[in-house]
């Protein structure tokens, strides 16, 4: 996932814990959830979602909880009013963002992207995950069985993954707040609610959630490929500009058409000797033949006032040791798994 809707995820987990589980924490801690609810009210505008949830909990689930200690009951009554005032503002916050979007395309976008979402490996791993743990907690001689499949999956999700993953879908994984997350809560709070949840159903639970975890890693795995990449052709190009022709990198699944002068200047500075040029006909935010973006970190230099701007090695005409002799280390683009 990216973006603001990243902080969602965090937040949402210890206040569902305070929202089930409130005799476990002092009457102090209580203000916790209320701070992190205050956090999540302009994050994302699928939250909407979530925050209704919690009042569905809070509600539902967890008035019996909230009488346990009746010489706290104002400290309760306080934390429980603030956090349905957050709740009912992030809601409205939301709905106005969802109503009357700043870009009608962005909104577009998004719902055409839930599609895609679906193909998320970690999506994907984490309802097979969830859907094991169940079938754990019904049948417990089954565990054998459910562990040699994810044994296989994540084998699979590992050695695929240049295939599996790709920066659309992670990209268009923003509506995984939306998809994944609310039916993440209502699991929870059903399973709390129906299984005494002992240390050894906890731990089976962290073993189960091993493999959307390792699906993360692959996922991490191939961008870090493409950013190496990237930063070899920045650092150790012999030329001002490298066309798409040349480079070839975007073929590789963790790029995106319009990127590559602007990460060459983020990967490969100080350093930066080459800008990765897009390809041809693709939009683009600046064009790195006439335009130089953010100069003092890319590494540029001035021959004089007035002269253009070009790009230029910080100390000296030697390649960095991560180039070789060759110059690029990296220059001709192969599939990883070749």
């Amino acid at each position: 996932m990216y973006g603001e809707h990243q902080l969602v995820l965090p937040l949402t987990w210890p206040i569902l814990g305070y929202l089930l589980h409130p005799k476990n924490f002092p009457v102090s801690s209580l203000w916790v959830p209320v701070v992190f609810s205050f956090f999540m009210v302009l994050t994302y505008q699928p939250v909407v979602v979530v925050f209704t949830l919690f009042f569905m909990v809070l509600f539902v689930s967890c008035q019996k909880e909230f009488a346990f200690r009746r010489e706290a009951m104002d400290e309760y009554k306080m934390v429980g009013l603030l956090l349905c005032i957050f709740w009912a503002i992030g809601i409205a916050v939301a709905l106005h963002g969802i109503l009357f979007p700043r870009s009608l395309e962005n909104r577009s976008s998004f719902i055409a992207g839930i599609h895609y979402t679906a193909l998320n490996p970690v999506l994907q791993t984490t309802l097979a995950s969830l859907a094991g743990f169940l079938i754990y907690l019904r049948f417990p001689r089954t565990r054998p069985i459910l562990v040699g499949i994810g044994v296989i999956a994540g084998i699979y999700i590992w050695h695929y993954r240049f295939s599996l993953f790709s920066a659309y879908i992670s990209f268009s994984s923003r509506a995984l707040v939306l998809l994944l997350l609310p039916l993440l809560v209502l699991v929870t709070a059903w399973a709390v609610k129906n299984f005494s949840m002992s240390r050894v159903r906890s731990s089976g639970f962290a073993a189960f959630m091993m493999l959307p975890v390792l699906a993360n890693i692959a996922s991490t795995n191939v961008w870090h490929d493409f950013s190496e990449k990237v930063r070899a052709v920045a650092v150790c190009g012999r030329t001002e500009l490298v066309p798409a022709s040349e480079h070839r990198l975007n073929s590789h699944p963790a790029s995106w058409s319009w990127t590559f002068p602007s990460l060459s200047i983020a990967l490969g500075s100080p350093n930066v000797r080459s800008l990765l040029e897009n390809a041809n006909g693709t939009w683009q935010p600046f064009d790195p033949k006439s335009t130089r973006p953010i100069p003092e970190f890319a590494g540029y230099a001035q021959n004089s006032p007035g002269d253009k701007e070009r790009l230029s090695p910080q100390a000296s005409d030697k390649l960095p040791a991560m180039c070789g002799k060759n110059g690029f280390l990296w220059l001709q683009y192969a599939s990883p798994q070749s």
